[in-house]
Order: structure tokens, then C-alpha cells, then sequence
């Protein structure tokens, strides 16, 4: 979550936390579903982190 978390920080210079979205850039179709499930879930509570 971290790391996706410092990812995201620099669009804050142009946006406010609450109007970010955040979305994957792609390659999710490849991955099994665990692994996809468990990338969309760190990607969403990155996001939350910074939209609270």
C-alpha cells in the first residue's frame, strides 16, 4: 500500500485527495485472480488513504 501510496502522491500538486482516481495502467488480465484481487485491493486502500 506504501509504495502504490508514494506513487500516487505527486498527482496531489495537482489535484485534490478526494478527486483522485486511481486505476491500474494495465496487466491485470494476465494475473491470476488472487494476485489481480490482491493488486486492486492494495491500489484501493491507497487511494482511500489519500482521498481521507
Amino acid at each position: 500500500v506504501e509504495q502504490v501510496r508514494h506513487r500516487l502522491e505527486p498527482a496531489l500538486q495537482h489535484i485534490e485527495g478526494r478527486r483522485l482516481l486511481a486505476a491500474p495502467d494495465c496487466g491485470l488480465g494476465m494475473l491470476d485472480r488472487e494476485t489481480a484481487l490482491a493488486k486492486m485491493t492494495n491500489l484501493a486502500a491507497a487511494a482511500h488513504s489519500i482521498a481521507a
